[in-house]
């Protein structure tokens, strides 16, 4: 058996290299020794060299078959363990293999690898359990046997020393009985009475067994050095006035005492008894007695005379064989596991509590009741088993079926061995059957995603190794083995057990400076310098160019410093990359070029522009003079007329009046329209040529213009400005006609009611809004393709004073609100 936590060796026969290659490197993965051959001829030969804990065997080989090799690996070591690997899925060679001893089977299929970790732990533990118990058993059977052994010298000594105890006994009875009768018979015998009683003395004394004489009132009246021994006590204490009664343990005292009682009255001649004593220095002893009564002639009691034996090693031997016993039986009926001791006929002498609770027991107290009749259910094949154990065979199953009388089914893990009775017959067997539903489900589970994780791992394209602290790499999946295979100098070669690190350091004293920053890079994940390390890295072949990124990450499943080291195949990227870097050096040289051709079209562009804002200006200025000039005339010609013309027919319309002419009411209607027209000629002119912007200021003019909105369109215009602002002449008018057009706009398209005009500035800004509550349709919902003059030129005259303005329709969709913007001069 292999010392705790070392690997085992494990031996895999297979025919198929790529299957062994798989399940040694899942085995070396699981921090297993395994080795493979492919044939049963290679496997003779390893094994006469090698020792193997278990053996991985295909059925199907070429020269040896299976089944004889397991008869030839059977005499290299005896039962050898194994597990079948098989192709045929086929439940018969199963159960066919099982008999013959095997462990478990694997069937080839898709989830075999999957599978193989899981029943490899499962049968290696079997076999550390079964050597486990093997030991456990040997050690009792050496125990029992030093037992059996020590307690059979100890019988023999003391049935010897009975015996002698018996002829001594015996023979001091028969000295005494003749000293006495030759005392009392006759004075004529005194001396060969003194002789006898010389003799009595001498045998009384030297017996090699205790012997006392204890007088009518049951003291001591003679003992010799042996009792005195046996007791601690001296002679004097002993005939000072002792008694039997003052060394008897306490417990002992009641019916025994009372025996001698009856002996000194002579209702008993003698009597045996074993009983406990108490030493002078309180140790407890067992005392094996025989007493017999000496009498008078007249009948009546002399004495007696007894011999006592030290018989307190037997007594411990003894018990210590019943507390055995006892433990045992504690041992199996509370013991956490389901066992039983069955004897011969398989009834039951001691049943754990667990038994009835894992097979659903209520049945009460099942000692003496036979096993069959409690189950009778049992399968016949288990019954074949517990006839081989009966004859000395040692059998287990780590997973069988047990299907039960109400149609359920359990799975149970069960071992049967007999065991020996002191005489080293077998006296029935012992059974451990543990009900396994719950883990097998687990098995079943576990089994499940290890399956899906390894078909994962395998169906990653990239190449994928773990290694171990010292960097030798423990596992590896397909495409790092077949890369390894192609690329022997390779930065990714080699396969499980080579120490990769030393790969990479070989390589950077070859001149490959890749292979020394990876071996860095790997080395500061292991000592948890760096969380991860990535590196791209060139690996070209004499046919072909080829790049790789490695990827290095910790792997907690292997204990600290493991690692996971992924090779990214990218030579497809790297040649895309080279496409793309080529097309995109041509792509700069091509848009340099049109880059310079666009640079002279901007250039010239932007003299364009500049002139044509340079024009716009002008025209807008000279759009702005030419409205001051008629405005002016207006004013300044017209109005003059208009107001002469007035004036004219205001006297006509009084002459006329005092003519009593009637045209007066002709006259008075000229005169009123020549007075409106007058007012409207006014109006106009003040709106060509604000007079308030030049003469009292932005605020002025948008006041004016507040009150002859209101005059004209019989509206409510109403302006909110502060008293006053400090604004350039330029930016003063361009916010007024931006107010003059919003205003209009209101008017024309809005149909406003309501018109406010408000200018407010801090040190940031100055906003110039006009807001209506209109009716009709605004601003904002003219056709974008039909915006009139008016809101270009709204927008330029914003622009030509670095603002911004804003067109806005009122949530209630009702009236708009325009908003122009500018930094506060």
């Amino acid at each position: 058996m292999p010392l705790p936590n070392t690997p085992m060796t494990i031996l895999v026969v297979d025919d198929d290299p790529g299957i062994s290659r798989l399940i040694v490197r899942e085995l070396q993965r699981d921090g297993h020794h395994a080795a493979s051959v492919s044939s049963g001829e290679e496997a003779v030969s390893w094994m006469q060299d090698n020792v193997a804990n278990l053996v991985l065997l295909d059925l199907k080989l070429p020269g040896l078959h299976g089944n004889d090799l397991i008869d030839t690996l059977d005499g290299f070591h005896d039962h050898l363990p194994f597990i079948i690997i098989t192709g045929q899925g086929d439940e018969r060679v199963a159960v066919e293999m099982m008999k013959r001893g095997a462990l478990d089977y694997l069937v080839k299929d898709a989830n075999f690898i999957t599978m193989l970790p899981t029943v490899v732990q499962r049968a290696l533990a079997r076999i550390e359990e079964k050597a486990r118990l093997v030991n456990a058993e040997q050690a009792l059977a050496r125990s029992n046997a030093e037992l059996e052994r020590r307690v059979t010298a100890r019988t023999a000594e003391l049935i010897q020393s009975n015996e002698a105890l018996r002829e001594s006994r015996l023979a001091a009875l028969n000295l005494m009985e003749d000293a006495i009768a030759a005392r009392e018979k006759t004075e004529q015998a005194q001396s060969a009475l003194r002789e006898s009683e010389a003799r009595f003395r001498g045998f009384f004394e030297n017996v090699g067994v205790g012997t006392v004489e204890v007088g009518p009132d049951g003291r001591f009246t003679r003992v010799n050095d042996r009792f005195c021994s046996i007791t601690g006590y001296s002679r004097e204490e002993l005939v000072g006035g002792m008694s039997p009664r003052d060394l008897t343990h306490p417990e002992d005292s009641g019916i025994k005492l009372e025996r001698v009682e009856q002996v000194l009255h002579g209702k008993l001649p003698s009597y045996e008894t074993e009983r406990r004593y108490l030493r002078k220095d309180g140790a407890t002893i067992w005392v094996s007695g025989t007493a017999t009564t000496l009498y008078h002639d007249d009948g009546t009691v002399r004495s007696i005379v007894g011999i006592a034996e030290d018989i307190t090693s037997r007594k411990l031997t003894e018990q210590a064989l019943i507390a055995s016993e006892e433990r045992l039986r504690l041992f199996i009926t509370h013991a956490p596991a389901p066992v039983v001791m069955f004897d011969r006929d398989l009834r039951y002498l001691v049943v754990s509590d667990r038994w009835a609770k894992d097979f659903r027991l209520n049945l009460g107290d099942l000692t003496g009741r036979l096993h069959y009749e409690v189950f009778p259910d049992i399968p016949d094949h288990w019954k074949q088993i517990y006839q081989r154990c009966l004859s000395g065979a040692t059998e287990s199953c780590e997973r069988d079926q047990f299907p039960r009388a109400d149609g359920t089914l359990d799975w149970v893990k069960w071992e049967c061995r007999p065991w020996h009775d002191a005489r080293g017959g077998i006296g029935g067997i012992i059974l451990f059957a543990e009900v396994i539903n719950d883990r097998v489900r687990a098995e079943d589970e576990i089994l499940k995603a290890r399956r899906f994780a390894e078909s994962t791992l395998e169906a990653i394209p990239a190449s994928i190794v773990v290694l171990d602290a010292h960097g030798r790499i423990i596992s590896a999946n397909q495409s790092w083995t077949a890369f390894a295979l192609e690329n022997g100098g390779a930065v990714n070669a080699g396969g499980v057990g080579t120490n990769y690190l030393e790969v990479c350091d070989s390589a950077a004293r070859s001149g490959l400076e890749e292979s020394a920053r990876f071996a860095a890079g790997i080395r500061e994940v292991m000592s948890g310098a760096a969380p991860r390390f990535s590196m791209e890295y060139a690996c070209h072949s004499s046919t072909q160019q080829r790049w790789f990124v490695g990827y290095v990450t910790p792997f907690t499943g292997n204990g600290p410093h493991s690692v996971v080291i992924a090779h990214v195949d990218v030579s497809e990227r790297k040649r895309a990359e080279q496409v793309i870097r080529r097309l995109n050096d041509e792509l700069e040289k091509r848009v340099e070029e049109r880059t310079q051709q666009l640079q002279h079209t901007n250039t010239e562009l932007k003299k364009q522009v500049a002139a044509r804002k340079q024009l716009e200006k002008e025209i807008l200025h000279i759009s702005e003079h030419e409205k001051q000039s008629i405005g002016q005339d207006l004013h300044d010609d017209l109005g003059q007329q208009l107001a002469g013309i007035w004036l004219l027919s205001d006297l006509l319309k009084s002459s006329l009046i005092k003519q009593k002419s009637p045209e007066v009411e002709s006259a008075d209607k000229i005169t009123s329209l020549l007075k409106d027209a007058l007012a409207l000629t006014r109006s106009l002119a003040r709106g060509l040529h604000p007079v308030a912007v030049q003469a009292g200021g932005l605020v002025a003019a948008l006041d004016e213009l507040s009150a002859r909105t209101s005059q004209m369109f019989r509206i409510d215009c109403r302006c909110k400005c502060p008293p006053s602002i400090e604004m350039d002449n330029t930016t003063s008018t361009h916010l007024y006609r931006i107010a003059q057009e919003s205003v209009t706009n209101a008017v024309k398209h809005g149909l406003a009611r309501e018109i406010e005009i408000e200018l407010s500035t801090n040190p940031i800004r100055t906003v110039l809004s006009v807001r209506d509550k209109g009716k009709g349709k605004g601003i904002t919902e003219l056709d974008p393709k039909r915006q009139g003059m008016g809101l270009r030129i709204m927008k330029y005259r914003a622009d030509m004073i670095g603002g911004i303005l804003d067109i806005q329709r009122h949530q209630t969709g009702l009236g708009t609100t325009v908003v122009c913007t500018i930094p506060t001069p």
